[in-house]
């Protein structure tokens, strides 16, 4: 860049005219042009490291290509319900997702047979957690169903719990709520 060494005042030696400022906005392009450059340079350098051999990678794709797999969306999933156990007619499907190493369950199920201690779906393998799950979800009026996820994938309804009773209860239920997230190795 031509640099115009302006004095403190523009002076007889450094005057402010139409030289002078078409050399600062000619000054201005040219790095501006420069920067347009190197940003274009660097796109094509990103694009590039993407089809590099794992030998000659840098750090830097190693830690994009991490980042991404840590991301990865699989996206929903409806969970394959057992004989007698269909989606809810309230709330969403039974489904499953993993983002990353985060399994997500989500939906609501119903039971045409009693529900206590029986099987609701499976996750396959990929989703399935490494230990056992329990948890409690609601349940068609004032109950709570506990819900147990085993490492083989099985999702049972161990029991229902009336809240107003007090009291276990067995039977067809209308409308069972499933929410939880889990991490897989």
């Amino acid at each position: 860049m031509e640099k115009i060494n302006f004095e403190d005042l523009p002076s007889k030696n450094t005057p402010i005219n139409a030289t002078n400022l078409n050399q600062i906005q000619t000054n201005v392009e040219n790095e501006f042009e420069k920067t347009n450059n190197n940003v274009s340079t660097l796109d094509t350098k990103v694009g590039d490291l993407t089809t590099l051999n794992t030998t000659d990678q840098t750090s830097a794709v190693n830690a994009i290509n991490e980042v991404n797999t840590k991301l990865e969306d699989s996206g929903w999933h409806d969970i394959p319900l057992a004989d007698g156990v269909t989606a809810g007619t309230i709330g969403e499907r039974p489904q499953y997702r993993k983002v990353g190493k985060r399994v997500d369950i989500k939906g609501s199920y119903s039971f045409t047979k009693s529900s206590a201690n029986d099987l609701v779906g499976v996750l396959p393998e990929g989703f399935r957690p490494t230990g056992y799950i329990y948890l409690l979800s609601p349940v068609g009026g004032s109950n709570v169903m506990r819900v147990f996820i085993q490492s083989n994938g099985n999702i049972y309804s161990e029991w229902i719990y009336g809240l107003t009773t007090d009291a276990q209860t067995t039977g067809k239920i209308n409308w069972c709520d499933i929410r939880t997230s889990f991490y897989v190795d």
